[in-house]
């Protein structure tokens, strides 16, 4: 339809006619497509003058937790895109944060059509893809490596599906946070960190932060924003002090307010709660009343120079957006209008309380509210500019939370461990064989195993604080993880063990060692052997030694050499007899090596460990740590260093300053004896061993009749008598055999 206006018709007439007009254009403008944003739509003024809230609409979501990954994809991830669809269409200064580039990868598998409309609020500036994560890992658990390969993978989704990244590290649930973070992450390129887990209800460790601190922050928390220091001295702009995530707005956040009242509850309603109900109307009005941003950012202006804070809005666990009222709040802020605030927070045991009708102008007050993309305060925070900021070094750890998340489910981060490990390998020995020409590089299996295992990563997961159901979804992925990368390190191996020179008398065998420095290990390989598996064998080093080797269960055992990330070629041949050694000495009642030997007296008793000698030389006294190390290992039993023959040191053991003259007995009867008042006592109790009948005064005796003499005055010499390993040990099973495994025990450590 064709709209004109005549200068000469009816006033009236063309005054409906400019509405009509006006009408039409509105529905065309809204059909417009979104135009590609360069830099953030909501920009800051100068923030060395003008106080300023950067306010970060986010949605937090536990991938797992109280649930597992069915619900996440097909509830929480749809969520998401909806709510926050509709926000962006509703309110033009409306900007969405979102972490993670796995949740990403599975809204574009299910949700491909809202996947592509998301992308172009992307473009606009109105959805921003933050936290340059894979997911929003645990950062105790993984490694370094693990945690700069969360930045190097998510940042590299975001790059190639939306054109764009993220500066800042954005963690706001994560269970605490060791001294070495911020030097990974700067190192890593990002610029900023946030987090919200430093309040007091997680107990934060360090004594820091508290009313004597520059910026009055809470004890825990060092400062608002400032600056977070390495251990290498290296640093990133962290803003520890942001409210919860779950925050709304109540309030208009650019002039001062008084505290939100509490609830209004009538006598016969308040006579129908509980203790516990009415103590959460208190809890509730302290957790909910808005920081005086006004006096806050002048303060934090005046220590560090920079007028500006990080305010979360937004909501949690399960995704989605923060409560419309909220949005509309920050609005009218941002456009100076008028709006009707929203009824301050009620408990939902309440009745509901009548709905405000009355208008208010709001967004004039002294500080200058913007929403923005997660990373806009620290990008508009420049090097010159923070020579004034509060520093922290050392970690940010949680007493109430970081110490259980440490151990729970530990089948699961024994995977993340192992398969670390094996991406490490596996990544190392491709470049080998894509070096050698052997193999191209398999980048595409490479990283999408690498997704999947920092999905694993995330936060509840990997700290052990999910569903025992989660966990199921999490062990099947570290399962594909281990065989991916396995099949890269196996492949890949015998890439480059082709090109090597294996031309031996016997059976070739190719060990690779993937650590950093050259290494001297024990290698346990199963070998082919022409006919049956021989009793013993030999195995010949790169130079031609002979390595120490013996058959254990069909399965070959050798000490291999192997240079630092490198490979060495060994050469077994079966053999009739075991090849001797030098060093090592091995007798029905004895075991001794180049550093220490050890006796026991047939029935698995250790009688002595010995140190030896360093090239003649008796050890001194700083030599005697191993010795006191495993001596302290023995819980609740007496033990001492004691001169040896030939400058050596014995560590010897006893329980108790009785003897007591017995039989032997059978170690499967029952230890315990009557006393005379018919109570029968443990054999722990008892002066000799408990565990293979041997009283401590046979013992002795055999010892000093095997040493030729008797000790001065028939005292044990220096006091210390023998014990027997199981005892020592602290074993549960009363009939158990001695067995001796104490002397391998402790030549093994």
């Amino acid at each position: 339809m064709h709209l004109k206006c005549s200068a000469h018709r009816h006033p009236l007439k063309q005054r409906n006619r400019l509405r009509i007009k006006a009408f039409c254009l509105a529905p065309l403008a809204l059909s417009l497509p979104l135009v590609a944003q360069q830099g953030p739509i909501n920009k800051a003024s100068d923030i060395t003058k003008v106080p300023t809230l950067y306010v970060v609409p986010y949605a937090h979501l536990d991938t797992q937790w109280r649930w597992e990954m069915p619900q996440t994809i097909s509830e929480y991830l749809l969520k998401t895109l909806k709510v926050n669809f509709d926000y962006i269409d509703k309110y033009p200064h409306y900007v969405f944060n979102w972490t993670g580039s796995n949740r990403y990868r599975l809204m574009k598998e299910y949700f491909p059509d809202d996947y592509a409309r998301m992308t172009k609020y992307v473009a606009a500036g109105r959805w921003f893809p933050a936290g340059s994560s894979v997911e929003e890992g645990d950062v105790n658990l993984p490694s370094a490596e693990a945690i700069f390969r969360q930045v190097l993978y998510g940042n590299d989704y975001y790059r190639k599906d939306f054109g764009k990244a993220s500066n800042e590290y954005m963690i706001p649930d994560c269970f605490g946070f060791p001294a070495s973070l911020p030097a990974i992450l700067a190192h890593a390129g990002v610029k900023g960190f946030s987090t919200q887990k430093l309040n007091a209800e997680w107990q934060p460790a360090p004594k820091i932060g508290g009313p004597g601190s520059p910026e009055q922050t809470p004890e825990g928390i060092p400062f608002n924003v400032g600056l977070w220091v390495g251990p290498d001295g290296s640093k990133v702009i962290a803003a520890l002090n942001p409210s919860s995530y779950n925050s709304n707005v109540y309030t208009d956040l650019s002039k001062e307010n008084p505290p939100l009242p509490m609830p209004v509850v009538s006598p016969e309603e308040m006579a129908t709660l509980t203790l516990q109900q009415k103590n959460q109307l208190t809890r509730n009005r302290v957790r909910n009343n808005e920081p005086n941003w006004v006096k806050r950012i002048d303060l934090d202006g005046k220590v560090t120079g920079i007028f500006a804070d990080y305010h979360y809005v937004g909501t949690g666990d399960i995704g989605g957006a923060t409560q419309e009222f909220s949005v509309k709040m920050l609005e009218a802020i941002a456009t100076k209008g008028e709006t009707v605030l929203p009824p301050p927070p009620r408990p939902n045991f309440l009745k509901p309380a009548p709905a405000p009708t009355e208008s208010v102008r709001v967004g004039e007050g002294p500080v200058h509210v913007i929403e923005t993309e997660a990373d806009q305060l620290f990008n508009d925070i420049k090097p010159e500019m923070t020579a004034k900021m509060p520093s922290y070094k050392g970690d940010l750890e949680l007493i109430n939370h970081s110490a259980g998340s440490l151990t729970s489910q530990a089948y699961h981060k024994r995977w993340v461990m192992k398969n670390e490990l094996l991406a490490e390998a596996a990544e190392e020995s491709s470049v080998a064989a894509a070096w050698m020409g052997g193999r191209a590089y398999p980048q595409q299996r490479m990283n999408d195993a690498w997704t999947l295992a920092l999905g694993g990563h995330f936060h509840d997961t990997a700290a052990g604080t999910a569903t025992p159901r989660a966990y199921e979804f999490a062990w099947n992925d570290d399962i594909i993880v281990a065989n991916q990368f396995a099949g890269v390190l196996t492949s890949a191996t015998e890439a480059v063990a082709s090109g090597m020179n294996t031309q031996v008398s016997g059976t070739p065998l190719v060990v690779f060692n993937s650590l950093n420095v050259d290494r001297e290990d024990l290698v346990e390989a199963k070998v082919p052997f022409p006919g049956a598996a021989p009793q013993a064998v030999r195995v010949k080093g790169p130079n031609g030694e002979d390595m120490p080797a013996q058959m254990e269960k069909g399965k070959v055992l050798f000490v291999a050499k192997a240079p630092s990330v490198g490979f060495a070629v060994y050469d077994v041949v079966a053999a009739s007899v075991p090849a001797t050694s030098s060093v090592l000495k091995v007798t029905a009642n004895s075991l001794e090596n180049a550093l220490q030997g050890a006796g026991e007296r047939g029935w698995g008793c250790v009688e002595c460990v010995r140190q030896k000698s360093e090239e003649g030389v008796a050890v001194g006294a700083d030599s005697h740590g191993l010795l006191e190390r495993q001596a302290e290992a023995v819980a609740g039993v007496e033990h001492g260093l004691r001169p040896g023959a030939g400058g050596a040191s014995e560590l010897c053991w006893r329980a108790g300053e009785d003897s007591h003259q017995g039989e032997r007995a059978s170690a499967s009867v029952d230890r315990s004896v009557a006393r005379g008042d018919g109570i029968k006592v443990p054999a722990d109790d008892q002066p000799g061993c408990g565990r293979c009948g041997q009283s401590r005064g046979v013992r002795e005796q055999d010892r000093l009749a095997e040493q030729g003499g008797e000790s001065e005055g028939g005292v044990p010499v220096d006091g210390f008598e023998p014990e027997c390993d199981l005892q020592r040990r602290g074993g549960d099973d009363r009939t158990a055999e001695c067995d001796g495994s104490a002397v391998r025990d402790l030549l093994a450590s």
